[in-house]
């Protein structure tokens, strides 16, 4: 993988950052897919108060094509947006945002997806299943709203 002057950075925008392996996974598969040089993933620490700063630096960068947003950043990005997928406009929770060709930044909320997909690989259908789910930040906020689209605890067919 060689990062050039073309390369695109992607970033993983949290605090605590440290722990993540998001970055490492990512970039793996890039390399896996050929993509290795077109891309980079790159872990940021940002602290609460400087997240709105980081955003408008991270404007400034005409090769950032996007970034994840973990804790505790996932529902105050949502104001520093230009545009939010449907989903994320009814949770108010933003986990990926992504730069588009006229520089809009633009979020969306994969986790719910993500969880119930899990779900399903596992052999748990969700439509009609009664589900507890603990948890009050925007995950658990972006999972409660995906298991309520999949229809979790409806019995209806």
């Amino acid at each position: 993988m060689a990062i050039t002057g073309r390369t695109r950075l992607l970033a993983l925008i949290a605090d605590p950052v440290a722990q993540a392996r998001s970055p490492a996974a990512v970039n793996r598969l890039l390399a896996e897919r050929g993509r290795g040089g077109d891309f980079v993933m790159v872990a940021a620490k940002v602290a609460p108060e400087r997240l709105a700063n980081a955003v408008s630096g991270l404007r400034a960068i005409d090769s950032f094509a996007g970034a994840v947003v973990s804790m505790p950043h996932k529902e105050t990005i949502v104001p520093l947006l230009d545009g939010l997928t449907e989903e994320a406009t009814l949770t108010r929770v933003v986990n990926v945002f992504r730069r588009e060709a006229d520089g809009r930044l633009v979020g969306t909320i994969l986790d719910g997806e993500g969880f119930v997909a899990g779900l399903r690989g596992a052999g748990h259908e969700v439509r009609g299943a009664r589900c507890l789910l603990v948890g009050a930040g925007g995950a658990a906020t972006a999972i409660a709203f995906r298991l309520a689209r999949e229809r979790c605890g409806d019995s209806r067919s």
